[in-house]
């Protein structure tokens, strides 16, 4: 908990930030630019740099936390695991192979402490901004705001639809890697007998078809992840682009 606490921190400083910037790019353009100000510009320009240098330490601050306490969650959950396993009884292992326990040992938890790493603070920045942001728009201006979230139905419609199928095709993803690691561990645990027998091109060929079968499923979970950016970036952009139309009609206007 620890590194993530302090993690925290650091995404609040990086979320000011960001706030801050166009802020104080508005006023560069408002006040020092139009009005001609020299010294007003470069005491902007000076709290810009400041601005730079919060965020890019808050980003590498909050990176090395949130990535440090991702890697304890995983030798805690690999420590976890491996003392239950050393607990069941000799029939459990006796209906699974040992390669695909050892495989789902090291591979499973990978991909938890990639989600537990930066891409937790990645999210919970978004979160944050996104609530912070919303608040900011509405105080500027509650009728843009109000066309800028029309993009959002159609991204929580297509987060719920596609995310359930990229769920289901992950399950599938690290079953075909686990069946593929034993494959792999049966083969190389006989391998007196393969080579007795000389079924090095027969064994060869079944762990390509393990490893085909694999990539078939990695393939479909990356092609629904791929749709769903390809939604969420149309909706948000569309929503976006209404927003600047309408704002430039009430300018020009």
């Amino acid at each position: 908990r620890r590194p993530y606490l302090v993690g925290s921190v650091f995404v609040t400083l990086s979320i000011g930030s960001a706030l801050a910037y166009p802020y104080v790019i508005r006023l560069i353009i408002d006040d020092a630019i139009q009005g001609g100000q020299v010294r007003r510009l470069n005491e902007l320009s000076l709290l810009m740099v400041v601005i730079l240098l919060v965020e890019a330490v808050s980003t590498s601050g909050r990176d090395y936390f949130f990535g440090l306490g991702a890697e304890r969650v995983g030798v805690r959950l690999r420590r976890m695991l491996f003392a239950a396993l050393l607990l069941q009884d000799i029939q459990f292992f006796d209906r699974r192979d040992t390669g695909e326990m050892t495989t789902r040992l090291w591979a499973d938890v990978a991909p938890l402490e990639f989600v537990l790493g930066e891409e937790f603070a990645d999210t919970l920045r978004a979160a944050v901004f996104s609530v912070c942001g919303t608040g900011l728009l509405l105080y500027t201006s509650p009728r843009l705001t109000l066309l800028m979230l029309i993009g959002m139905p159609p991204i929580a419609i297509a987060t719920s639809l596609l995310g359930r199928r990229v769920k289901t095709l992950a399950a599938d993803v690290q079953q075909a890697q686990a069946e593929v690691g034993a494959a792999a561990t049966q083969v190389l645990a006989g391998i007196r007998t393969v080579r007795a027998f000389s079924q090095e091109e027969s064994e060869r060929a079944r762990y390509d078809r393990q490893l085909a079968r694999a990539l078939e499923f990695a393939r479909r979970k990356v092609r629904a992840k791929a749709l769903l950016g390809g939604v969420s970036l149309i909706a948000g952009e569309c929503a976006a682009l209404l927003a600047i139309w309408v704002g430039g009609n009430l300018i020009i206007v």
